[in-house]
């Protein structure tokens, strides 16, 4: 069992509720459309409407904080995107706690991501979404993409280290 200091060493009562209360303010507005476990998904609104492209889930690393990714207007991964038409989602990660130290990638890839893109299929009446894996979210979309090839209609792995 992993030592709980190794989980989140710097989560207090206060912020146990709200793990996400320290991070920055988002540049780009969103919606929470799925909270379930460690996973909150994120949908921002398309910009333009781009009827041609199946919806984009982002999927970031476990280990680091998704708000990177949309800290200034002018240098968000989010916003452009969303300048190019694309309707894009976000798996933000919540921490884990002690109770989730026996949790495997099995519960992230085949309840977590497979929750986000049900959940996005659903939403959007589609068969299939297009699967953005960064960082260690990268190989959690590989292998998500590798099981569940009939939901995935485009993967693109970026800086996936193993």
């Amino acid at each position: 069992m992993a030592s709980p200091a190794l989980l989140h060493p710097d989560l207090t009562k206060t912020n146990r509720e709200d793990p996400f209360e320290n991070d920055p303010e988002p540049t780009t507005a969103f919606t929470t459309v799925e909270e379930s476990g460690l996973l909150r998904l994120r949908h921002y609104e398309p910009l333009q409407p781009a009827p041609d492209h199946p919806p984009v889930l982002i999927v970031y690393s476990l280990f680091k904080r998704s708000f990177i990714l949309d800290l200034d207007e002018e240098r968000s991964v989010i916003r452009c995107f969303l300048e190019r038409g694309l309707n894009v989602y976000l798996v933000d990660w919540r921490p884990p706690h002690t109770e989730h130290a026996s949790r495997g990638l099995d519960a992230y890839v085949n309840h977590d991501l497979r929750r986000a893109v049900d959940c996005i299929r659903e939403r959007e009446q589609v068969d299939r979404v297009s699967v953005v894996g960064i960082c260690f979210g990268g190989l959690l979309a590989l292998i998500y993409a590798a099981l569940h090839p009939e939901t995935v209609a485009h993967l693109v792995p970026v800086a996936v280290g193993f």
